[in-house]
């Protein structure tokens, strides 16, 4: 103190000033120790969060690197798989277009084998017997009587047909003379009978068997003392037109026209035209709207099998309609 008041004035006030200073010195040499161990203590923090992080990270990238590795594996798997099911595809394609060319091959040689089939067993109807005899005129007893003509109709095949005939014909000596038709149409219809059951009806017609001969008889067309003059003269004529048609056991129908001529020097008849007419069933020679009526005309000729479904239906029906009747009585 005695230095302080001793000392002049300019000496006191730089002395202050000097431990003024000395003061501050100290304060910020303290600040800057706190300071330097603050940042060494948040920069060993830092460290520390740094590590952690970059471990984390590259547990992340181990963890994302494993995945890629497990993603490209499935990738590979999967593409395996694709090509595997692409090639099962193809083979199964290749498999599926044989098995179709076999069985268009097998339907084919079913058609072929019941095409053969049909062919050698199927009938076939023609007008004549084996011998070359078409037809014949057999002489009544007695003059008043009728001259009755045969037709001779052979089936040359193995199975049976249903076979119609209608003939019709002319006659002439001295004047001309039209004999009436003779025979049946094939005719298939179907209507409803009494009790209301839907059924197929057809003309009544005769079955020629197997390698067989089927005499077709026309009575009391032709009287005796007529043939008598067709024979006497010789430019006297016959003329007889023959429908033949027949239904096979395949379904299949025939239609055949043969004109026969009387040969009166050679004493027999002769086939002078034949016409395939098969394809015009219904206008040969001709079946009007009024022989079907109300009912509905049907092919001439019933599908395998359809005889007897027919036969089964109307069975039922019969059992039915008969216990719809007693119920009715009670």
């Amino acid at each position: 103190m005695k230095f302080w008041e001793s000392g002049k004035v300019h000496e006191r006030i730089n002395v202050g000033l000097t431990a003024i200073i000395a003061l501050f010195t100290i304060i910020n040499v303290i600040a800057t120790v706190v300071y330097v161990r603050t940042v060494r203590k948040s920069t060993k923090d830092t460290s520390v969060q740094t590590d952690k992080i970059i471990s984390a990270a590259n547990t992340q990238a181990s963890a994302s690197s494993k995945n890629a590795e497990s993603a490209d594996s499935m990738a590979v798997s999967a593409k395996s798989q694709a090509d595997a099911a692409k090639t099962l595809a193809d083979r199964t394609k290749d498999i599926a277009d044989r098995t179709l060319v076999q069985a268009r091959l097998i339907k084919e040689a079913n058609e072929i084998a019941k095409n053969s089939v049909e062919i050698s067993q199927r009938p076939y109807i023609t007008v004549g017997r084996k011998d070359g005899i078409l037809a014949e005129v057999r002489d009544a007893e007695d003059k008043d009587g009728w001259a009755n003509i045969v037709f001779h109709l052979q089936n040359t095949g193995r199975l049976p047909a249903k076979v119609c005939i209608l003939v019709d014909g002319t006659a002439w000596p001295l004047m001309p003379y039209h004999f009436m038709r003779d025979g049946n149409l094939m005719l298939r219809q179907r209507g409803k009978d009494s009790t209301g059951f839907s059924r197929i009806m057809e003309n009544a017609c005769p079955t020629i068997g197997g390698d067989s001969v089927y005499d077709f008889l026309v009575e009391k067309r032709l009287k005796q003392e007529m043939w008598e003059q067709i024979k006497a003269n010789r430019d006297s004529q016959i003329m007889i037109a023959v429908y033949v048609q027949s239904c096979d056991a395949f379904g299949r129908y025939t239609c055949k026209n043969a004109l026969l001529k009387y040969l009166v020097d050679a004493k027999r008849f002769e086939e002078i035209a034949e016409e395939d007419c098969t394809p015009s069933y219904r206008y040969v020679p001709d079946i009007p709207g009024s022989m079907y009526g109300t009912n509905e005309p049907l092919a001439p000729c019933a599908l395998p099998g359809e005889d007897e479904e027919n036969q089964k239906a109307y069975l039922r029906h019969s059992e039915e309609w008969s216990r719809q009747q007693q119920k009715l009585k009670k």
